[in-house]
């Protein structure tokens, strides 16, 4: 294991992540970042000696869309962080071969995979003639069982003091102090910690058996962490297939799916008719031929505009605001079949917010930006596509330039 190498990567990948998020660099950041170099030195030198010892890690509620809250537990010092991120990058290169002959399904937490990929890869698989079953599994971090993922782990070449650091670092010490004693039971008391870089590598190394047992029957499948989906001919062949998933989890994971439920966003459902009911997943619709973003996420992106716009910031600051989250959005939806119609609705009623609050900037033409963000995205985008037709050239945007 070679700590220095990963623990300066840690690092580089941690500070720039900050710094590109716009987040407020706090204090504490700035004083590591002074002599960054002597306090890995120092955090290696204790990994070197193997007495390295993690420390409280706060128990925090992070609230979701759906106005409940996710129960998360983040390590206290920038040390703990460093040293996660170390490990998981030494276990996805350890992992990385194993995982490769199931690359085909399996798309999370891996490097140089997105939910894009696998969005991407439902679409090339599915015939349209098929009809789609997707699973979800119940509280799938908070089930895992730590007995069978340890017994997972000393199958694989993986250095003895890491395998213990990470023991450690699915049994961290919490710190529940600052929350109320109703909030504490909303944590998990089993299963392995949300929001640690080494449960999501993990979580793969814990599913790679269905994956295989996935390609072995020749399913065609997308699994996306806990999320999956299959493209079947027929209903029957739905069923049988949902029964096998159910009972290997069951039987070999001590997992659970949800009941299967008929509803587009339900999470376990069958899609008869994908072009009529239209199931949601990862975030954007599928009707088993396009991909389309949610009209949710379409007006999430007006309301950040709006935000901006009421906001104390300059009128040049909130141009450039403005820009960029279009342009990040842009970026994660220019893999989809965006209509020329949701785009129109976009453009009309942020232009018309802007006019309202008297920002004197070009009006925003996000086709244009999405035809540029796909021309930088990879080729592999590229085939998906459907083109799109352009009246003239918009110039209102320049951070692809």
């Amino acid at each position: 294991m070679n700590w220095h190498k990963y623990l300066h990567k840690a690092w580089n990948g941690f500070y720039e992540k900050k710094k590109n998020n716009g987040e407020e660099i706090m204090s504490y950041l700035n004083s590591f970042a002074k002599n960054h170099k002597t306090r890995i030195a120092v955090i290696e030198r204790h990994l070197q000696r193997k007495n390295f010892h993690f420390g409280k890690w706060n128990a925090v509620l992070i609230p979701k869309k759906d106005g409940s809250n996710r129960p998360l537990i983040i390590p206290n010092t920038i040390g703990d962080k460093l040293v996660l991120k170390a490990i998981s990058d030494y276990l996805s290169d350890s992992l990385s071969s194993l995982l490769s002959g199931v690359s085909s399904i399996s798309y999370a937490y891996q490097k140089g995979k997105s939910t894009r990929d696998a969005l991407i890869r439902l679409k090339k698989m599915h015939n349209p003639n098929n009809i789609l079953l997707k699973i979800d599994i119940k509280h799938f971090f908070d089930e895992i069982d730590k007995i069978i993922l340890v017994q997972l782990l000393e199958q694989y070449p993986i250095d003895d003091y890491v395998r213990d650091l990470i023991c450690n670092g699915i049994n961290p010490t919490i710190d529940y102090s600052s929350l109320k004693k109703s909030d504490i039971d909303k944590f998990p008391q089993g299963g392995i910690p949300q929001g640690n870089p080494i449960s999501a590598v993990l979580s793969n190394l814990y599913l790679y058996e269905l994956d295989k047992l996935a390609i072995s029957k020749g399913w065609k499948m997308v699994r996306y962490a806990d999320d999956m989906v299959v493209s079947v001919s027929n209903i029957e062949n739905a069923k049988l297939v949902l029964e096998q998933i159910a009972k290997y989890l069951l039987d070999n994971r001590k997992l659970t799916i949800h009941p299967l439920e008929n509803s587009s966003d339900a999470k376990t459902a069958i899609f008869l008719n994908p072009k009529q009911d239209r199931m949601k997943y990862l975030g954007v619709i599928f009707d088993g031929q396009n991909l389309l973003p949610t009209n949710e996420c379409c007006y999430q992106l007006i309301g950040k505009i709006k935000n901006i716009l009421k906001s104390a910031l300059t009128y040049d600051k909130k141009e450039i605001a403005i820009k960029k989250t279009i342009a990040q959005w842009c970026g994660y939806y220019a893999f989809t079949d965006i209509s020329n119609i949701q785009i129109k609705r976009m453009d009309s009623s942020i232009n018309y917010q802007i006019k309202k609050h008297k920002l004197n900037m070009c009006k925003v033409n996000i086709i244009d930006v999405l035809f540029k963000t796909r021309k930088r995205q990879n080729n592999r985008f590229m085939k998906i596509f459907n083109p799109i037709k352009f009246g003239e050239e918009y110039g209102w945007l320049n951070i692809y330039n």
